[in-house]
């Protein structure tokens, strides 16, 4: 890290990787594909670059982690979420949540998960995305965010998985809005300009 030269170097996965995550110990890097040829996580042991465990996904990836215990894997796909103990695979649980895609995301802490949904204001035909939250326990949907443009996308949230940054328009011009996910209310819009994302 410190000069740039390359320290370890991990086998091939066997599709096209989308994610990659570090446990919480730093003992294993766990990769996710989810292209067509194949869903998987892979996971490699950190210090010899050594293939761990392959467990076979069931449907297209779009997010996954490691829980704090380092001991769950919360894999996010277009079926729901799957809850898996990291050592063996075992199924812990499964939680429907709809309309996942591409580019949605665990919140830091895995409580909670993004959906982007575009829909149709039916007196006007106005089309309009909606990012929605979802508790990853349950699956019931825990806040939901009208924005103004058809190309606004969730960006992240914060390290405290309290706030929510989504990429939106104002006036032709991209911001991004700040959404306090507890409290349910805009806490900032930010010119991209001055963005940190």
């Amino acid at each position: 890290v410190r000069d740039g030269a390359l320290e370890r170097q991990f086998g091939y996965h066997g599709g096209k990787i989308e994610r990659v995550r570090v446990s919480p110990d730093g003992g294993f890097v766990a990769s996710a594909s989810g292209g067509q040829d194949e869903h998987s996580v892979r996971i490699w042991r950190a210090h010899s670059g050594q293939p761990y465990r392959h467990y076979p996904i069931d449907a297209e990836i779009v997010d996954f982690g490691y829980a704090k215990d380092g001991e769950t894997l919360a894999v996010a796909t277009r079926a729901g979420i799957q809850w898996l103990r990291a050592s063996d695979g075992l199924l812990l649980r499964q939680v429907p949540v709809a309309g996942a895609s591409f580019g949605d995301q665990f919140s830091p802490d895995l409580e909670f998960l993004t959906t982007r949904e575009t829909l149709q204001d039916p007196p006007t035909f106005v089309q309009y995305v909606v990012v929605k939250v979802w508790r990853t326990a349950d699956g019931a949907l825990h806040r939901s965010f009208r924005t103004s443009h058809l190309l606004a996308i969730p960006l992240a949230f914060s390290a405290d998985s309290k706030r929510l940054g989504i990429l939106d328009f104002d006036d032709g011009r991209r911001v991004v809005r700040v959404w306090d996910i507890e409290e349910n209310l805009l806490a900032a819009t930010i010119p991209t300009e001055t963005a940190a994302v």
